[in-house]
């Protein structure tokens, strides 16, 4: 079920699934699921967005996750340019052009989110 989840997640925000390892199994597996459906749900899009620790913080309460609002949203657009960067091997510009902003705004973003644009340049 997971799995589906997942994929639902990863065409709902554009991006591609990634792998569940050993490790995230297990974590799932052991986890009591008060929530059901709606918790897996999501943990499945959290896990796409790449916000959670390599357990998927399941044994951590949300309070010791320290996951509120503002840092959620950072993770994500972390998360976001990040992915976007590695597509584009580092170049600024085509990052942008594909985020649909303003070059500008996407190194004001990289300044403030500490995201050197060097480290996903490849020798091609």
């Amino acid at each position: 079920m997971f799995e589906h989840l997942v994929l639902q997640a990863a065409t709902r925000f554009g991006r591609s699934a990634p792998i569940l390892d050993n490790r995230q199994f297990s974590a799932l597996m052991a986890h009591s699921w008060p929530g059901n459906v709606r918790e897996l749900r999501n943990v499945a899009d959290r896990f796409v967005l790449g916000l959670l620790s390599s357990d998927f913080g399941l044994s951590m309460s949300r309070v010791e996750a320290g996951s509120n609002l503002p840092e959620q949203l950072e993770q994500f657009e972390r998360a976001v340019i990040s992915d976007e960067l590695r597509r584009q091997h580092g170049d600024v510009s085509a990052t942008a052009k594909a985020l649909s902003v303003p070059k500008q705004t996407l190194y004001d973003k990289l300044r403030r989110l500490h995201i050197t644009s060097d480290r996903f340049r490849t020798d091609e």
